[in-house]
């Protein structure tokens, strides 16, 4: 019985090893590739989403932009809040990798800070 046991591990163990980096690497692959549709837009990513607070949407009349749901708060910094919604693989890879990158057209003026949360109550306080 032992004998039957130890030959199944040493045949078993290398198999769901290899299947692991198999799935691995097949989900890397399809996490990693950019899908477009017929107008050629991603299917995935970061799409930004109306909100109760918001009062204004950025960029509406510029059709080379999409237009970005967003709330101006008061006060001297200026500071403008916006949501995002992830899509589905994108909520993965978040998962998996830890990492989200940005990019900024910053039109060769000084980068503005940004700050980034899961967490509404971070960027706007509790409406009653």
């Amino acid at each position: 019985m032992f004998i039957l046991l130890s030959t199944f591990l040493k045949v078993a163990i290398p198999l769901v090893s290899l299947a692991m980096l198999l799935v691995g690497y097949l989900l890397y692959r399809t996490l990693s590739t950019v899908k477009l549709d017929a107008e050629q837009k991603r299917l995935y990513g970061l799409t930004p989403i109306e909100f109760p607070e918001q009062h204004t949407r950025v960029a509406k009349d510029q059709p080379e932009y999409r237009p970005l749901p967003a709330h101006f708060k008061e006060g001297d910094q200026g500071q403008m809040v916006a949501c995002w919604q992830l899509a589905p693989l994108d909520r993965l890879k978040i998962l998996l990798t830890g990492k989200l990158w940005c990019s900024m057209w910053t039109f060769h003026k000084p980068v503005q800070p940004l700050f980034f949360s899961v967490n509404k109550a971070d960027v706007l306080e509790p409406t009653t």
